[in-house]
């Protein structure tokens, strides 16, 4: 086509020329005249045809390009409609799970003020105790208990409050049931100390102790899993866990708290191998630090520092790291 366009434009230039410049006789020049007027006919004809290629070349693309774009946006439409209904479904989803949401914290709610509505029934009753343990036969416990109550009764205002309600004496004892809650008292507990620069976990067996707020309580199935839970809380291995998350005061690290809740331990399994074989160890470590001869009149912390120094000298405490790294992975 572009040959064709190159000849068609000399052509016409040429026909000029010779229509200018005519030669020869009349009958010559008519015979050239005629012969360009068909030449021009020819080219006009090829032009034509040229033009309508063309046109029917750039009709083929303009629906091509039209098709092109009609099935993009045909995809670009399911792909909306897709997203659209996922989009749908995560919303009725999230509102289906608020709406439960909704309805257990309500439940909790509910619970939570009729179990405190309880308590403090009970609590009001218990504050007849010093009368009762008067007329019971115990008149010095009596005395105490009024002379308390009596401290209390003049210290407490703006100090203490529950839902703007100042607290009785024996309501603060059992504040958020950090009393009653022990009763009736398991035959088994572990407790560890709330504070201190090392972990310090045991087994209580005393059926009479009451556990203050000092130490986090738990009560064990069997003396295998207290031991379990008492030689995890007591390694070397759980305090260098949860040292990072500590606060630290001028003596160090300090405040265990909630932390030791925060190691991945595992709920004590009677059938698995690890778990007894620190039980085991635990039972080890009892009768090393039993053996050991403590001087008269030594302190917590001195009494604590020799019993270490023997259970890392018998190798126990070691064994113990050991397997606590394993447990924690």
């Amino acid at each position: 086509m572009i040959m064709q366009a190159v000849e068609m434009t000399e052509a016409p230039a040429q026909i000029a020329e010779r229509v200018s410049r005519p030669e020869g006789s009349s009958e010559q020049v008519s015979e050239r005249l005629r012969d360009l007027t068909t030449q021009m006919a020819r080219i006009t004809e090829q032009m034509e045809s040229l033009r309508s290629e063309m046109t029917a070349s750039i009709e083929e693309l303009r629906l091509e390009a039209n098709q092109r774009f009609e099935a993009q946006t045909e995809a670009l439409r399911l792909e909306l409609t897709s997203q659209t209904a996922q989009l749908t479904q995560v919303t009725s989803q999230m509102e289906a799970l608020r709406a439960e949401m909704v309805a257990e914290l309500r439940a909790q709610r509910d619970e939570t003020s009729q179990k405190f509505a309880e308590q403090m029934a009970e609590t009001r009753a218990q504050r007849e105790e010093a009368k009762a343990a008067d007329e019971g036969g115990f008149p010095r416990l009596a005395d105490w208990m009024r002379q308390a109550e009596a401290l209390w009764e003049g210290h407490k205002q703006g100090r203490v409050t529950l839902s703007k309600r100042n607290l009785a004496l024996i309501e603060n004892w059992d504040y958020w049931g950090k009393l009653s809650a022990q009763f009736p008292i398991a035959p088994l507990r572990v407790v560890y100390t709330t504070s201190g620069t090392l972990p310090a976990s045991a087994v209580i067996r005393d059926a009479q102790a009451v556990v203050d707020s000092s130490l986090y309580w738990f009560s064990a199935s069997g003396i295998e899993e207290a031991r379990y839970l008492t030689t995890t809380f007591n390694s070397e291995t759980a305090r260098e866990r949860i040292a990072p998350l500590q606060s630290r005061g001028q003596w160090g690290a300090r405040h265990f708290d909630k932390l030791m809740l925060t190691l991945p331990i595992p709920r004590f399994d009677g059938e698995n191998a690890l778990h007894l074989e620190l039980a085991a160890l635990a039972a080890d470590a009892e009768r090393v630090a039993g053996e050991v001869e403590l001087p008269e009149r030594a302190g917590f912390v001195k009494t604590r520092q020799i019993i270490r120094g023997a259970l890392a000298t018998d190798g126990v405490a070691q064994r113990i790291d050991a397997r606590v790294a394993q447990l924690l992975g």
